[in-house]
């Protein structure tokens, strides 16, 4: 329990800092420390992640709600996407062996750390509407079950391609991660009660424990990141960040 709050802790600080999805750190810690887990620890990492999302997210989201940028019109849009597409990602994800999980995993956060290492903001000129919307909730919700993120990574890029503002775009992002980690949720019980997975402290996939020790310590150190971020360097800590992401990548690549 002490590791998990430790984790927690730190996986909400660098949400506040660095306006970074917490399933970035949770995974990978939770992939070493559920090491025991055998077969289905790679499974039980990616639905103990999202299910933390699915209340910290909450609180995220009513915080930038409170501050005027959640566009509650635009989040109904991407969710009929997101709920279709994180049910089935997460059923699916259920199912899959942890091995092409894990490659799955590794193959986005390489992706995340180089545009944090590079700055990148790639931009494309997309227009918002049902159609958009749709597709991009899909993919989200698909993406977001198979790495364990609130899908913040995808839908900011996808809104600021539409000509949203950044601060808009990370408040409707954040509201929209809480169907995301909801639904991908549901899809992880899903799969679990086909194959008929139970394990004492498990609700399916989702270890319980972890679950009570991350989500507290991850609401304390939101707070704190944010009022970090007065004080010291978000653009230096995206790099540092950045590479300590790329390490845990090649221990989880090393594991395979």
């Amino acid at each position: 329990m002490a590791w998990m709050v430790v984790v927690g802790l730190i996986a909400g600080v660098l949400s506040g800092l660095l306006g970074i999805g917490g399933g970035l750190v949770l995974v990978p810690a939770l992939l070493v420390l559920q090491a025991t887990q055998g077969a289905e620890a790679t499974a039980v990492a990616l639905a103990t992640s999202l299910a933390c999302i699915a209340f910290t997210g909450t609180w995220s989201a009513y915080q930038q709600h409170r501050i005027g940028n959640v566009d509650f019109d635009k989040v109904k849009k991407l969710s009929v996407g997101v709920a279709f597409g994180a049910v089935l990602g997460g059923f699916t994800a259920g199912l899959m062996p942890g091995t092409v999980l894990k490659i799955v995993f590794c193959v986005f956060a390489i992706y995340v750390a180089v545009q944090m290492l590079l700055d990148a903001k790639p931009r494309m000129d997309i227009q918002f509407n049902t159609r958009t919307a749709a597709g991009a909730g899909l993919a989200t919700g698909a993406l977001s079950s198979w790495v364990g993120i609130g899908g913040g990574t995808i839908v900011v890029p996808f809104l600021t391609s539409t000509g949203e503002t950044v601060k808009r775009a990370i408040g409707i992002s954040s509201a929209v991660g809480v169907p995301v980690a909801v639904f991908a949720s549901l899809g992880f019980a899903w799969s679990a009660w086909r194959l008929g997975v139970s394990t004492p402290g498990h609700w399916g996939f989702i270890d319980l424990e972890a679950l009570v020790g991350i989500v507290p310590a991850s609401l304390v150190g939101s707070y704190l990141g944010v009022r970090l971020g007065t004080v010291v360097s978000a653009p230096a800590l995206k790099k540092i960040f950045a590479v300590i992401l790329l390490l845990s990548v090649t221990k989880i690549f090393l594991s395979i």
